[in-house]
């Protein structure tokens, strides 16, 4: 969430979202479970019809959720796909079917092509997907799941996820102020960021001794978490792991070096994979509109 000032006013914004997203009123361990599922997925399979779903689920869901937003983190993810497989054609010469040869006499493969395609697509499908994590999975999530079996783990990353912006803020007005009486110059940048570094740590040491004072870590202390589970998160966690099972178990595996092979695509699997990746946009293009409508 971004906020500005104008006029004396502080206008609050929003992250940018589209439409209503059903998956993110689930519970975060739901969340949680599914994305792992389906980053594993893309990892482990670099089966071509994997590599499809995966991006195919992750681009509609990321346009689901930023819309025209959503047009930098597909470009960067292409980019980065492109130059994973450019570096690959570059070190990887293995591979039965001889294209060409590079002008230093290392041959260029058919199969060292397909396999950085693969190596590419999988990573824009890990990148897509840890994109719309960033989106769904908020901080106040992260702390509820992680605040339960460890308090000590949830006040590190609450500090942590403090720290930068906390830490931005200062360094520009420290900055500011320096500049302002003393000018500006490599010395003096260095000198404000020391200052700002050693306040920053002392203000973490405050931080950790009042938490310590309030009985952080004591036997018997309670978490407060916004989130409940219910009936329809546990029937979605049954789903999601079913069929993520399933998707594991049958999907179908492809080598590529140093001869391309593939197995048989079963249709449990390709079913498994296809619900596996689509389950967030299916969720809000039928169930969430509906009820997003009916709100209205």
């Amino acid at each position: 969430m971004l906020g500005y000032l104008w006029g004396g006013r502080i206008y609050v914004i929003l992250k940018p979202m589209k439409h209503y997203d059903e998956f993110e009123f689930y519970h975060p361990v739901i969340n949680l479970i599914f994305f792992v599922l389906v980053i594993a997925l893309c990892m482990v399979r670099l089966h071509p019809y994997v590599q499809l779903m995966g991006l195919a689920g992750s681009f509609f869901y990321l346009f689901y959720l930023m819309g025209r937003y959503a047009l930098k983190p597909l470009l960067f993810s292409f980019i980065t796909a492109l130059g994973a497989t450019a570096f690959n054609l570059l070190f990887n010469h293995r591979g039965a079917t001889i294209l060409t040869y590079f002008p230093n006499g290392n041959p260029l493969t058919l199969e060292s092509v397909t396999h950085g395609l693969a190596l590419g697509s999988s990573l824009a499908c890990i990148l897509l997907w840890f994109a719309c994590f960033n989106l769904v999975f908020t901080s106040d999530r992260l702390i509820s799941i992680t605040g339960r079996f460890s308090p000590t783990l949830s006040v590190l990353i609450t500090i942590t996820l403090r720290f930068i912006p906390l830490y931005l803020v200062r360094l520009r007005k420290a900055a500011l102020d320096r500049r302002l009486f003393y000018g500006g110059g490599i010395l003096s940048g260095l000198r404000t960021l020391e200052a700002v570094s050693g306040q920053i740590l002392e203000s973490a040491v405050e931080t950790a001794d009042n938490m310590r004072g309030r009985g952080l870590g004591l036997k018997g202390r309670t978490a407060f978490s916004p989130f409940v589970f219910r009936l329809r998160d546990g029937i979605m966690l049954a789903l999601i792991i079913a069929v993520g099972v399933i998707a594991f178990i049958y999907a179908p595996k492809a080598e590529y070096l140093p001869v391309y092979r593939a197995e048989n695509m079963k249709p449990v699997g390709a079913v498994a994979v296809a619900i596996i990746m689509l389950l967030p946009t299916l969720l809000n293009y039928i169930y969430g509109e509906i009820k997003w409508r009916h709100l209205k």
